[in-house]
Protein backbone atom coordinates (compact mmCIF):
# COMPACT_ATOMS: atom_id res chain seq x y z
CA UNK A 1 0.00 0.00 0.00
CA UNK A 2 0.98 3.63 -0.41
CA UNK A 3 3.13 3.42 -3.54
CA UNK A 4 0.46 5.26 -5.52
CA UNK A 5 -2.41 7.47 -4.38
CA UNK A 6 -4.82 6.29 -7.07
CA UNK A 7 -6.49 3.43 -5.12
CA UNK A 8 -7.29 5.68 -2.16
CA UNK A 9 -8.57 8.55 -4.30
CA UNK A 10 -10.72 6.33 -6.48
CA UNK A 11 -12.25 4.12 -3.80
CA UNK A 12 -12.76 6.99 -1.35
CA UNK A 13 -14.04 9.78 -3.58
CA UNK A 14 -15.54 7.95 -6.56
CA UNK A 15 -16.63 4.52 -5.32
CA UNK A 16 -17.27 5.45 -1.68
CA UNK A 17 -16.04 2.12 -0.30
CA UNK A 18 -12.70 3.08 1.23
CA UNK A 19 -13.75 3.23 4.90
CA UNK A 20 -14.82 -0.41 4.77
CA UNK A 21 -11.52 -1.35 3.18
CA UNK A 22 -9.64 0.42 5.99
CA UNK A 23 -11.19 -1.96 8.52
CA UNK A 24 -9.60 -4.86 6.65
CA UNK A 25 -6.25 -3.06 6.40
CA UNK A 26 -6.06 -2.36 10.13
CA UNK A 27 -6.94 -5.95 10.95
CA UNK A 28 -4.17 -7.12 8.65
CA UNK A 29 -1.41 -4.54 9.15
CA UNK A 30 -2.08 -2.89 12.51
CA UNK A 31 -3.09 0.59 13.73
CA UNK A 32 -0.97 2.62 11.27
CA UNK A 33 -1.20 1.97 7.51
CA UNK A 34 0.36 3.93 4.69
CA UNK A 35 -2.45 4.59 2.20
CA UNK A 36 -0.64 6.98 -0.12
CA UNK A 37 2.84 8.32 -0.79
CA UNK A 38 2.20 11.10 1.74
CA UNK A 39 -0.83 9.80 3.64
CA UNK A 40 -1.26 7.58 6.71
CA UNK A 41 -4.47 5.93 7.93
CA UNK A 42 -4.78 5.44 11.69
CA UNK A 43 -6.87 3.34 14.00
CA UNK A 44 -8.31 5.44 16.83
CA UNK A 45 -6.17 3.66 19.42
CA UNK A 46 -3.32 5.74 18.00
CA UNK A 47 -5.13 8.54 16.19
CA UNK A 48 -7.23 9.84 19.07
CA UNK A 49 -4.50 10.44 21.69
CA UNK A 50 -1.53 11.14 19.41
CA UNK A 51 -3.10 13.22 16.62
CA UNK A 52 -6.47 14.55 17.81
CA UNK A 53 -5.73 15.00 21.50
CA UNK A 54 -4.45 18.08 23.29
CA UNK A 55 -0.80 18.73 22.52
CA UNK A 56 1.83 19.21 25.24
CA UNK A 57 2.92 22.83 25.82
CA UNK A 58 5.13 24.04 23.00
CA UNK A 59 4.09 21.33 20.53
CA UNK A 60 2.22 22.31 17.39
CA UNK A 61 -1.25 20.93 16.67
CA UNK A 62 -1.92 18.44 13.89
CA UNK A 63 -3.89 21.00 11.90
CA UNK A 64 -6.78 20.56 9.50
CA UNK A 65 -5.94 20.51 5.78
CA UNK A 66 -6.90 23.90 4.42
CA UNK A 67 -9.52 23.74 1.68
CA UNK A 68 -10.17 20.03 2.17
CA UNK A 69 -13.85 20.37 3.14
CA UNK A 70 -14.53 23.26 0.74
CA UNK A 71 -12.82 26.37 -0.52
CA UNK A 72 -12.66 28.90 2.29
CA UNK A 73 -13.18 26.35 5.07
CA UNK A 74 -10.37 27.97 7.06
CA UNK A 75 -12.89 30.69 8.01
CA UNK A 76 -15.23 28.16 9.63
CA UNK A 77 -15.13 26.74 13.13
CA UNK A 78 -14.40 23.26 11.79
CA UNK A 79 -11.51 24.24 9.55
CA UNK A 80 -9.99 27.26 11.29
CA UNK A 81 -6.33 27.39 12.35
CA UNK A 82 -5.69 26.64 16.01
CA UNK A 83 -5.85 30.19 17.41
CA UNK A 84 -8.97 31.14 15.42
CA UNK A 85 -10.68 27.87 16.27
CA UNK A 86 -10.04 28.38 19.97
CA UNK A 87 -11.41 31.95 19.80
CA UNK A 88 -14.59 30.97 17.95
CA UNK A 89 -15.33 27.87 19.98
CA UNK A 90 -14.87 29.67 23.27
CA UNK A 91 -17.16 32.46 22.05
CA UNK A 92 -20.30 30.48 21.22
CA UNK A 93 -19.83 27.06 22.82
CA UNK A 94 -22.41 28.08 25.44
CA UNK A 95 -25.03 27.75 22.71
CA UNK A 96 -24.54 23.99 22.99
CA UNK A 97 -24.30 23.74 26.76
CA UNK A 98 -26.81 21.62 28.66
CA UNK A 99 -28.28 24.77 30.20
CA UNK A 100 -28.84 26.42 26.82
CA UNK A 101 -30.33 23.26 25.36
CA UNK A 102 -32.75 23.07 28.28
CA UNK A 103 -34.00 26.52 27.27
CA UNK A 104 -34.48 25.27 23.71
CA UNK A 105 -36.32 22.09 24.68
CA UNK A 106 -39.72 23.49 23.73
CA UNK A 107 -38.43 24.03 20.18
CA UNK A 108 -37.45 20.39 19.83
CA UNK A 109 -40.66 19.16 21.45
CA UNK A 110 -42.70 21.24 18.98
CA UNK A 111 -41.03 19.61 15.99
CA UNK A 112 -41.23 16.12 17.49
CA UNK A 113 -44.96 16.68 18.11
CA UNK A 114 -45.29 17.63 14.45
CA UNK A 115 -43.33 14.54 13.38
CA UNK A 116 -45.72 12.32 15.36
CA UNK A 117 -48.73 14.08 13.80
CA UNK A 118 -47.32 13.60 10.30
CA UNK A 119 -46.69 9.89 10.84
CA UNK A 120 -50.09 9.26 12.41
CA UNK A 121 -51.94 9.37 9.07
CA UNK A 122 -49.90 6.74 7.17
CA UNK A 123 -49.88 4.68 10.37
CA UNK A 124 -53.68 4.72 10.52
CA UNK A 125 -53.88 3.67 6.85
CA UNK A 126 -51.24 0.96 7.13
CA UNK A 127 -49.02 2.70 4.59
CA UNK A 128 -45.22 2.26 4.62
CA UNK A 129 -43.04 5.31 5.23
CA UNK A 130 -39.40 6.01 4.42
CA UNK A 131 -37.90 6.78 7.81
CA UNK A 132 -34.71 8.17 6.28
CA UNK A 133 -36.79 10.98 4.80
CA UNK A 134 -38.82 11.58 7.94
CA UNK A 135 -35.80 11.66 10.21
CA UNK A 136 -34.16 14.13 7.83
CA UNK A 137 -37.30 16.27 7.77
CA UNK A 138 -37.37 16.45 11.56
CA UNK A 139 -33.67 17.02 12.21
CA UNK A 140 -33.27 19.69 9.52
CA UNK A 141 -36.37 21.53 10.74
CA UNK A 142 -35.00 21.42 14.28
CA UNK A 143 -31.51 22.65 13.40
CA UNK A 144 -32.92 25.44 11.23
CA UNK A 145 -35.04 26.65 14.12
CA UNK A 146 -32.20 26.36 16.62
CA UNK A 147 -29.65 28.07 14.36
CA UNK A 148 -31.49 30.87 12.54
CA UNK A 149 -34.90 30.78 14.26
CA UNK A 150 -36.53 29.52 11.09
CA UNK A 151 -37.65 25.98 10.32
CA UNK A 152 -37.17 24.64 6.80
CA UNK A 153 -40.81 23.53 6.79
CA UNK A 154 -40.06 19.95 5.78
CA UNK A 155 -42.52 18.41 8.24
CA UNK A 156 -45.21 20.98 7.49
CA UNK A 157 -44.88 20.43 3.74
CA UNK A 158 -44.14 16.69 3.87
CA UNK A 159 -41.07 17.16 1.70
CA UNK A 160 -37.53 18.44 1.42
CA UNK A 161 -36.74 22.13 1.26
CA UNK A 162 -34.86 22.74 -2.03
CA UNK A 163 -31.67 23.65 -0.13
CA UNK A 164 -31.74 20.40 1.82
CA UNK A 165 -32.50 18.33 -1.27
CA UNK A 166 -29.46 19.88 -2.95
CA UNK A 167 -27.21 19.16 0.02
CA UNK A 168 -27.11 15.44 -0.64
CA UNK A 169 -25.96 15.97 -4.22
CA UNK A 170 -23.51 18.61 -3.06
CA UNK A 171 -21.91 16.17 -0.62
CA UNK A 172 -21.13 13.89 -3.55
CA UNK A 173 -19.84 16.97 -5.35
CA UNK A 174 -17.41 17.68 -2.52
CA UNK A 175 -16.00 14.17 -2.86
CA UNK A 176 -15.68 14.47 -6.63
CA UNK A 177 -14.01 17.86 -6.33
CA UNK A 178 -11.41 16.31 -4.06
CA UNK A 179 -10.75 13.57 -6.60
CA UNK A 180 -10.45 15.94 -9.56
CA UNK A 181 -8.25 18.23 -7.52
CA UNK A 182 -5.58 15.59 -8.11
CA UNK A 183 -6.58 14.98 -11.74
CA UNK A 184 -7.78 18.34 -13.10
CA UNK A 185 -7.29 17.19 -16.69
CA UNK A 186 -10.20 14.77 -16.21
CA UNK A 187 -12.71 17.47 -15.33
CA UNK A 188 -13.46 18.21 -18.97
CA UNK A 189 -14.44 14.60 -19.55
CA UNK A 190 -16.74 14.69 -16.54
CA UNK A 191 -18.86 17.39 -18.16
CA UNK A 192 -20.07 14.71 -20.56
CA UNK A 193 -21.31 12.55 -17.65
CA UNK A 194 -23.97 12.99 -15.00
CA UNK A 195 -21.34 13.60 -12.33
CA UNK A 196 -20.83 17.23 -13.33
CA UNK A 197 -24.24 18.17 -11.93
CA UNK A 198 -23.13 17.04 -8.46
CA UNK A 199 -20.09 19.31 -8.62
CA UNK A 200 -22.20 22.27 -9.78
CA UNK A 201 -24.72 21.67 -7.00
CA UNK A 202 -21.95 21.97 -4.40
CA UNK A 203 -21.39 25.58 -5.45
CA UNK A 204 -25.11 26.36 -5.57
CA UNK A 205 -25.64 25.08 -2.04
CA UNK A 206 -22.88 27.29 -0.66
CA UNK A 207 -24.34 30.35 -2.42
CA UNK A 208 -27.83 29.73 -1.04
CA UNK A 209 -26.40 29.08 2.42
CA UNK A 210 -24.67 32.44 2.36
CA UNK A 211 -27.89 34.25 1.41
CA UNK A 212 -29.86 32.46 4.13
CA UNK A 213 -27.40 33.36 6.89
CA UNK A 214 -27.07 36.95 5.67
CA UNK A 215 -30.84 37.31 5.95
CA UNK A 216 -30.69 36.12 9.57
CA UNK A 217 -27.75 38.39 10.41
CA UNK A 218 -29.72 41.46 9.37
CA UNK A 219 -31.89 40.98 12.46
CA UNK A 220 -28.82 41.14 14.72
CA UNK A 221 -28.84 39.80 18.27
CA UNK A 222 -32.12 38.69 19.77
CA UNK A 223 -33.66 40.85 22.48
CA UNK A 224 -33.34 39.72 26.08
CA UNK A 225 -36.95 38.49 26.20
CA UNK A 226 -36.58 36.47 23.00
CA UNK A 227 -35.03 33.09 22.42
CA UNK A 228 -31.32 33.03 21.59
CA UNK A 229 -30.62 31.03 18.46
CA UNK A 230 -27.09 29.86 17.64
CA UNK A 231 -26.38 32.80 15.31
CA UNK A 232 -27.27 35.21 18.11
CA UNK A 233 -24.46 33.69 20.18
CA UNK A 234 -22.05 34.22 17.28
CA UNK A 235 -23.12 37.86 16.95
CA UNK A 236 -22.51 38.68 20.60
CA UNK A 237 -19.75 41.15 21.37
CA UNK A 238 -16.76 40.28 23.52
CA UNK A 239 -16.20 41.51 27.07
CA UNK A 240 -14.69 44.75 25.77
CA UNK A 241 -17.45 45.37 23.23
CA UNK A 242 -15.41 44.06 20.32
CA UNK A 243 -16.69 41.79 17.55
CA UNK A 244 -15.38 38.29 18.28
CA UNK A 245 -16.46 36.60 15.06
CA UNK A 246 -16.23 38.26 11.66
CA UNK A 247 -19.10 38.26 9.20
CA UNK A 248 -17.22 35.81 6.99
CA UNK A 249 -16.66 33.43 9.89
CA UNK A 250 -20.36 33.47 10.75
CA UNK A 251 -21.40 33.01 7.11
CA UNK A 252 -19.02 30.08 6.72
CA UNK A 253 -19.61 28.38 10.06
CA UNK A 254 -23.40 28.47 10.23
CA UNK A 255 -24.21 26.23 7.23
CA UNK A 256 -21.59 23.72 8.38
CA UNK A 257 -23.26 23.51 11.79
CA UNK A 258 -26.68 23.16 10.18
CA UNK A 259 -25.65 20.19 8.06
CA UNK A 260 -23.49 18.56 10.73
CA UNK A 261 -26.22 19.02 13.32
CA UNK A 262 -28.97 17.40 11.27
CA UNK A 263 -27.80 14.83 8.73
CA UNK A 264 -25.66 12.96 11.25
CA UNK A 265 -28.50 12.79 13.78
CA UNK A 266 -30.88 11.52 11.09
CA UNK A 267 -28.28 8.90 10.15
CA UNK A 268 -28.02 7.66 13.73
CA UNK A 269 -31.80 7.44 14.06
CA UNK A 270 -32.15 5.62 10.73
CA UNK A 271 -29.48 3.14 11.77
CA UNK A 272 -31.11 2.66 15.17
CA UNK A 273 -34.43 1.76 13.54
CA UNK A 274 -32.77 -0.60 11.05
CA UNK A 275 -30.77 -2.56 13.62
CA UNK A 276 -33.50 -2.70 16.28
CA UNK A 277 -36.20 -3.85 13.89
CA UNK A 278 -34.00 -6.68 12.67
CA UNK A 279 -33.95 -8.04 16.22
CA UNK A 280 -37.50 -8.31 17.61
CA UNK A 281 -36.27 -9.11 21.11
CA UNK A 282 -34.09 -6.00 21.38
CA UNK A 283 -36.80 -3.86 19.80
CA UNK A 284 -39.38 -5.09 22.29
CA UNK A 285 -37.00 -4.46 25.18
CA UNK A 286 -36.72 -0.79 24.17
CA UNK A 287 -40.47 -0.46 23.65
CA UNK A 288 -41.23 -1.99 27.03
CA UNK A 289 -38.72 0.28 28.76
CA UNK A 290 -40.18 3.42 27.17
CA UNK A 291 -43.83 2.53 27.74
CA UNK A 292 -43.22 1.47 31.31
CA UNK A 293 -41.29 4.65 32.13
CA UNK A 294 -43.88 7.12 30.82
CA UNK A 295 -47.61 7.52 31.36
CA UNK A 296 -48.04 10.25 28.73
CA UNK A 297 -46.06 11.90 25.95
CA UNK A 298 -45.77 15.05 28.09
CA UNK A 299 -43.46 13.23 30.50
CA UNK A 300 -40.97 12.39 27.73
CA UNK A 301 -38.32 15.09 28.12
CA UNK A 302 -34.59 15.66 27.79
CA UNK A 303 -34.09 14.85 31.46
CA UNK A 304 -36.42 11.86 31.74
CA UNK A 305 -35.01 10.09 28.66
CA UNK A 306 -31.52 10.20 30.14
CA UNK A 307 -32.72 7.55 32.61
CA UNK A 308 -33.69 5.02 29.91
CA UNK A 309 -30.83 2.59 30.43
CA UNK A 310 -31.49 0.20 27.56
CA UNK A 311 -32.39 2.91 25.02
CA UNK A 312 -29.16 4.73 25.85
CA UNK A 313 -27.23 1.47 25.44
CA UNK A 314 -28.82 1.06 22.00
CA UNK A 315 -27.83 4.60 21.05
CA UNK A 316 -24.25 3.98 22.17
CA UNK A 317 -24.15 0.78 20.14
CA UNK A 318 -25.58 2.32 16.96
CA UNK A 319 -22.91 5.03 17.13
CA UNK A 320 -20.35 2.21 17.25
CA UNK A 321 -21.60 -0.06 14.45
CA UNK A 322 -22.85 2.83 12.30
CA UNK A 323 -20.93 6.00 13.23
CA UNK A 324 -22.44 8.94 11.29
CA UNK A 325 -18.88 10.24 10.80
CA UNK A 326 -17.22 7.14 9.36
CA UNK A 327 -13.98 9.03 8.74
CA UNK A 328 -12.48 12.16 10.27
CA UNK A 329 -11.36 15.24 8.33
CA UNK A 330 -7.74 15.18 7.23
CA UNK A 331 -5.04 16.31 9.62
CA UNK A 332 -1.58 17.51 8.63
CA UNK A 333 1.52 16.50 10.56
CA UNK A 334 3.65 19.37 11.90
CA UNK A 335 6.51 16.88 12.20
CA UNK A 336 6.31 14.53 15.16
CA UNK A 337 6.07 10.97 16.37
CA UNK A 338 2.95 8.90 15.75
CA UNK A 339 2.67 5.19 16.52
CA UNK A 340 6.33 5.17 17.52
CA UNK A 341 7.59 6.60 14.24
CA UNK A 342 8.56 10.08 13.13
CA UNK A 343 6.01 11.51 10.69
CA UNK A 344 7.52 14.26 8.50
CA UNK A 345 5.85 17.67 8.20
CA UNK A 346 2.95 17.99 5.73
CA UNK A 347 2.15 14.27 5.86
CA UNK A 348 -1.63 13.74 5.66
CA UNK A 349 -3.29 11.71 8.42
CA UNK A 350 -6.76 10.17 8.54
CA UNK A 351 -8.38 8.47 11.52
CA UNK A 352 -11.24 6.07 10.82
CA UNK A 353 -13.94 5.60 13.51
CA UNK A 354 -15.67 2.93 11.41
CA UNK A 355 -12.52 0.82 11.18
CA UNK A 356 -11.67 1.47 14.84
CA UNK A 357 -15.08 0.47 16.16
CA UNK A 358 -15.17 -2.67 13.98
CA UNK A 359 -11.73 -3.85 15.05
CA UNK A 360 -11.80 -7.16 17.02
CA UNK A 361 -8.70 -5.94 18.85
CA UNK A 362 -10.99 -3.45 20.61
CA UNK A 363 -14.47 -4.99 20.69
CA UNK A 364 -15.75 -8.52 21.10
CA UNK A 365 -18.04 -9.49 18.21
CA UNK A 366 -17.38 -6.10 16.60
CA UNK A 367 -19.68 -6.57 13.60
CA UNK A 368 -22.75 -7.42 15.69
CA UNK A 369 -25.28 -5.00 17.16
CA UNK A 370 -25.17 -5.84 20.88
CA UNK A 371 -26.43 -2.97 23.10
CA UNK A 372 -25.88 -5.10 26.20
CA UNK A 373 -22.15 -4.35 26.01
CA UNK A 374 -22.93 -0.78 27.18
CA UNK A 375 -25.11 -1.69 30.16
CA UNK A 376 -23.80 -1.07 33.69
CA UNK A 377 -22.02 -4.11 35.16
CA UNK A 378 -24.66 -4.36 37.88
CA UNK A 379 -27.45 -4.72 35.30
CA UNK A 380 -28.65 -8.33 35.09
CA UNK A 381 -28.59 -8.12 31.29
CA UNK A 382 -24.91 -7.18 31.15
CA UNK A 383 -22.66 -9.85 29.64
CA UNK A 384 -19.30 -10.02 31.41
CA UNK A 385 -17.62 -11.05 28.15
CA UNK A 386 -17.77 -7.40 27.10
CA UNK A 387 -15.88 -6.21 30.17
CA UNK A 388 -12.73 -6.38 28.11
CA UNK A 389 -13.95 -4.10 25.31
CA UNK A 390 -11.57 -1.17 24.87
CA UNK A 391 -13.94 1.72 25.50
CA UNK A 392 -11.06 4.20 25.35
CA UNK A 393 -11.18 4.05 21.53
CA UNK A 394 -14.92 4.73 21.42
CA UNK A 395 -15.10 8.38 20.30
CA UNK A 396 -18.17 8.75 18.02
CA UNK A 397 -18.02 12.54 18.35
CA UNK A 398 -14.29 12.83 17.85
CA UNK A 399 -11.70 13.67 20.46
CA UNK A 400 -9.65 16.56 21.73
CA UNK A 401 -10.04 20.31 21.31
CA UNK A 402 -11.84 19.86 17.97
CA UNK A 403 -14.38 17.26 19.03
CA UNK A 404 -18.02 17.77 18.02
CA UNK A 405 -19.44 20.90 19.61
CA UNK A 406 -22.99 19.59 19.16
CA UNK A 407 -22.61 16.39 21.15
CA UNK A 408 -25.13 17.33 23.87
CA UNK A 409 -27.69 18.35 21.25
CA UNK A 410 -27.27 15.12 19.30
CA UNK A 411 -27.79 12.87 22.31
CA UNK A 412 -30.80 14.87 23.54
CA UNK A 413 -32.40 14.88 20.10
CA UNK A 414 -31.88 11.17 19.42
CA UNK A 415 -33.25 10.20 22.82
CA UNK A 416 -36.30 12.46 22.52
CA UNK A 417 -37.27 11.40 19.00
CA UNK A 418 -36.63 7.70 19.62
CA UNK A 419 -38.59 7.64 22.88
CA UNK A 420 -41.57 9.53 21.45
CA UNK A 421 -41.87 7.32 18.38
CA UNK A 422 -41.46 4.12 20.39
CA UNK A 423 -44.10 5.39 22.81
CA UNK A 424 -46.61 6.34 20.12
CA UNK A 425 -46.24 3.63 17.46
CA UNK A 426 -45.51 -0.02 16.81
CA UNK A 427 -42.91 -0.47 14.05
CA UNK A 428 -42.18 -3.16 11.48
CA UNK A 429 -39.31 -3.30 8.99
CA UNK A 430 -40.62 -4.25 5.55
CA UNK A 431 -38.92 -7.36 4.08
CA UNK A 432 -36.16 -7.21 1.48
CA UNK A 433 -34.08 -4.53 3.24
CA UNK A 434 -31.63 -6.76 5.08
CA UNK A 435 -28.67 -5.26 3.15
CA UNK A 436 -29.68 -1.63 3.74
CA UNK A 437 -26.53 -0.76 5.67
CA UNK A 438 -24.17 -3.17 3.95
CA UNK A 439 -24.83 -1.61 0.53
CA UNK A 440 -24.23 1.98 1.62
CA UNK A 441 -21.28 3.99 0.38
CA UNK A 442 -19.52 6.82 2.17
CA UNK A 443 -19.00 10.22 0.53
CA UNK A 444 -18.13 12.28 3.60
CA UNK A 445 -21.41 10.90 5.06
CA UNK A 446 -23.30 7.65 4.48
CA UNK A 447 -25.20 7.52 1.19
CA UNK A 448 -28.45 6.07 2.48
CA UNK A 449 -31.22 4.46 0.48
CA UNK A 450 -34.85 4.47 1.63
CA UNK A 451 -35.71 2.59 4.81
CA UNK A 452 -39.33 1.50 4.59
CA UNK A 453 -41.15 0.97 7.87
CA UNK A 454 -44.78 0.06 8.49
CA UNK A 455 -46.17 1.76 11.57
CA UNK A 456 -49.40 1.58 13.49
CA UNK A 457 -50.71 3.22 16.62
CA UNK A 458 -49.33 1.36 19.63
CA UNK A 459 -51.19 -1.65 20.86
CA UNK A 460 -52.56 -1.57 24.38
Amino acid sequence: MGVTYIPFLYYNYVKGTWVRYMADLHRQYGPAVRIGPNHIGLDGVVGWPEVHGHRPPGEEEFSKKRGHAFQGDHASLTGAPTIDHRRMRRHFSNAFSRASLAQQETVLVHHVDLLVQCLAQPASLGLPVDMVDWFNFATFDIIGDLTVSESFGCLKNNGYHPWIHSIFSSIRGVALNRFFGYFPFLKAAVKMSGLSSDIKTDSQVRNYSREMVQARMRYGERKVDERNDIVSWMLKDGLKGEKVMSEQEILTTTPVLMVAGSETTATALSGLWFYLLQDPEKYQTVVNEVRTAFTSEKSITFQSTERLVYLNACIAEILRVYPPAAETPLRVSPGGRVAGRYIPPKTLISTYPWATFRNPAHFLEPDSFIPERWLPPDDSRFDARFSYDNRNVYKPFGYGPRDCIGRNLAYAEIRLIAARLMYEFDHELLPGQEQWHHLQRVFVVWEKGPLYIKMKKRSA
